[in-house]
């Protein structure tokens, strides 16, 4: 039987495995082994990644100490936002269903990738904590038994920070830059 994969790192099998296969000693020290934070790639069309640039530089200036603010931790920010929201609305997964399938309306797909009108991208890299991706996985998982789907992490966390840029752009979402300040204590 082949085994889906959510992400890259592809958690839930490797955790079942492990946990199939070996002892506690074995899953202790593998657990003490593993990376606490997983790259992931993002790829933002040339004019929101400049505006999410100035949006940084202007959460650095409202904060008190004019600490580093980079879009890579603002993707981790805005994931970890709409994970917490998933964990909010626990069991509502119709309501995530129709979300995705409207934010996947505002920003068209072709092949599973968000396309949007500009051609040129920069890829950012970002950390996202390991077990927000593993929570992230599981939620693509209950997703899967409502309908089909080629989601990844890697797809979503694309999916979540277009969206949000593209809110943030059309003057949709208010209060970001102090919401993001209080909530990180910058």
């Amino acid at each position: 039987m082949s085994e889906i994969k959510y992400s890259q790192y592809d958690l839930i099998n490797k955790e079942i495995k492990e946990l199939d296969e070996r002892g506690f000693a074995n899953r202790f020290m593998n657990f003490i082994l593993t990376d606490r934070r997983l790259v992931f790639k993002v790829k933002v069309p040339n004019d929101l990644y400049y505006r999410a640039e100035i949006l940084c530089e202007d959460v650095v200036k409202m904060s008190e100490n004019e600490k580093a603010f980079t879009q890579a931790q603002l993707v981790e920010y805005i994931f970890q936002e709409y994970l917490d929201e998933v964990r909010k609305k626990d069991g509502n997964l119709r309501s995530f269903q129709m979300k995705l399938n409207n934010r996947m309306k505002d920003l068209p797909m072709i092949n599973g990738q968000p396309l949007l009108p500009q051609k040129s991208r920069t890829t950012l890299h970002t950390k996202i904590g390991r077990k927000e991706v593993r929570r992230a996985e599981v939620f693509l998982q209950d997703l899967a038994f409502l309908s089909n789907h080629d989601l990844t992490v890697e797809k979503l966390i694309e999916i979540v920070y277009l969206d949000f840029l593209v809110e943030y752009q059309q003057g949709r979402r208010k209060n970001v830059l102090k919401e993001i300040v209080e909530k990180l204590g910058l």
